[in-house]
């Protein structure tokens, strides 16, 4: 298996916590994270700063960064399999930037999502940067990497699940659909294109989120957290 070279603190604490095979760390000698390493007694090495600038592209490692296998995407019939008899599942299409990938694994990780489906191309797939930006949250995010989103929405409706797509373009608000007692899979797709056509149509329902001030789109991050949350709540009522 490949590996990757990961940092920032938080990302620390997650791989430390949840136990993740690390293969070296490399920390400044004035780090925070030095006390946990030597009480777990970890391997490492000091750095200079300007080595771990390097070995992080200049991100910023908060002066800690380490080598862990590459992340291990999760087989789309296993998450299915263990999804909650009413759970939610996330479907990106087309999401090309690391950073608003890194910021919708927060959310899904807040709501306890069932996990995330990305497609193979035309869309940010897990980096250094992602881990980064997820704070930690992607050790605890399930994500499927699909050749074809299509054919996997098909394969949710199959197995009980209801699919939203979110479109600027529609007249249904997202806050009129009766999301409780069954699955449900939520598309966003980028803010300049939205979601693909092939992806619209195997939609059971299109959803907007009304804006009433003169700008008129989202982030996909915050257009994302603003409909989990609705369907989130309205499972929990």
């Amino acid at each position: 298996m490949k590996q990757i070279i990961v940092y920032g603190k938080n990302v620390f604490n997650a791989i430390v916590e949840k136990r993740i095979k690390i293969y070296s760390i490399f920390v400044l000698e004035s780090s925070s994270c030095l006390e946990i390493i030597k009480k777990k007694n970890l391997k490492y090495k000091i750095c200079e700063r300007k080595e771990l600038d390097n070995l992080t592209s200049k991100g910023n490692h908060q002066g800690v960064a380490l080598l862990i296998d590459e992340f291990t995407y999760t087989p789309l019939d296993e998450m299915i399999r263990d999804s909650k008899k009413d759970g939610t599942i996330l479907i990106l299409d087309g999401i090309e930037d690391p950073n608003n990938l890194g910021a919708i694994i927060r959310i899904a990780d807040a709501y306890a999502l069932d996990g995330i489906i990305i497609a193979k191309d035309r869309q940010a797939l897990v980096t250094s940067a992602v881990y980064h930006v997820s704070t930690g949250a992607l050790l605890y995010t399930k994500i499927a990497l699909v050749a074809n989103l299509a054919n996997s929405i098909a394969k949710l409706k199959e197995n009980g699940f209801w699919v939203v797509g979110a479109e600027a373009n529609n007249n249904l608000s997202f806050n009129k659909v009766d999301y409780k007692d069954t699955k449900i899979a939520l598309v966003v797709g980028s803010e300049g294109k939205g979601i693909g056509n092939l992806v619209s149509q195997k939609c059971d329902y299109l959803v907007n989120i009304q804006m009433f001030g003169h700008v008129n789109s989202l982030n996909v991050s915050v257009a994302t957290g603003i409909l989990i949350n609705e369907i989130v709540q309205k499972k929990r009522e």
